[in-house]
């Protein structure tokens, strides 16, 4: 039901695009732990060198990908996070101490999906 009291009907899935997405949802989880291990690895390194542009440069790249995929696999939350970082980057107002919150965030939500 709506808000208004209507009975709403949603589109039937199509099983082929259903089947594509799941496979999707599939190797996304699949290379969870390998992009975890390069954000980690990252934030690691910009905790000792807060200016590492190569760090900084890696982590706008994971962003940029998962804010750009997440969504499309019903991770919206793990998206919004992902492009939320994306943008500080677009914006030029990413820095280390900005960074910080919002990527643990991110690392939490995609450990999440480890489960």
């Amino acid at each position: 039901m709506s808000a208004k009291g209507h009975a709403t009907t949603s589109a039937p899935v199509d099983p082929a695009l259903e089947a594509g997405l799941a496979a999707l949802r599939a190797r996304f989880r699949a290379g969870l732990e390998d992009r975890i291990i390069r954000l980690e690895g990252a934030a690691m390194i910009l905790r000792q060198d807060a200016q590492a542009v190569e760090a900084l440069a890696a982590i706008r790249d994971e962003c940029h990908r998962i804010a750009g995929v997440a969504p499309s696999l019903g991770l919206a939350d793990i998206g919004e996070i992902a492009m939320r970082i994306d943008a500080a980057f677009a914006e030029r107002r990413a820095s280390w101490p900005a960074l910080e919150a919002p990527l643990e965030r991110l690392l939490a939500a995609l450990e999440g999906l480890l489960d």
